[in-house]
């Protein structure tokens, strides 16, 4: 597998005629910023949980699809991160991302919930 090239993931959500994919432009941007900064992805998810973590082993992807054990609904986030704490503790992230709007966090609730349905 090759190393995350930041031109070659923009280059597939390109603006086109009759498409300006700027969520998409947003979650690839983010999604390598995540990948390749040292420290970016740790301090995210610990931002979005609330406390903090070390992340010694994480991957962050795009464009993946999920069931919602909460209504059954295929969904489509927008970006996914799954990680490995230092304590072993397993983290899914899923997020959403929306042009113009605010961060909203921590998730930590949130997720509790879904997880609590998921398994």
């Amino acid at each position: 597998m090759h190393g995350s090239n930041l031109f070659n993931d923009l280059f597939k959500v390109r603006i086109r005629e009759d498409h300006s994919p700027k969520e998409n432009f947003l979650s690839e941007s983010f999604a390598h910023i995540l990948r390749v900064v040292p420290g970016a992805c740790e301090g995210w998810v610990s931002k979005m949980y609330g406390r903090s973590l070390i992340l010694p082993e994480f991957s962050v992807s795009t464009r993946s699809s999920e069931l919602d054990p909460l209504s059954g609904a295929v969904i489509f986030p927008d970006l996914r991160i799954d990680a490995t704490t230092a304590d072993g503790e397993s983290i899914v992230v899923l997020a959403e991302h929306k042009w113009d709007s605010p961060c909203r966090g921590p998730i930590a609730e949130l997720s509790a919930d879904w997880r609590a349905h998921r398994d």
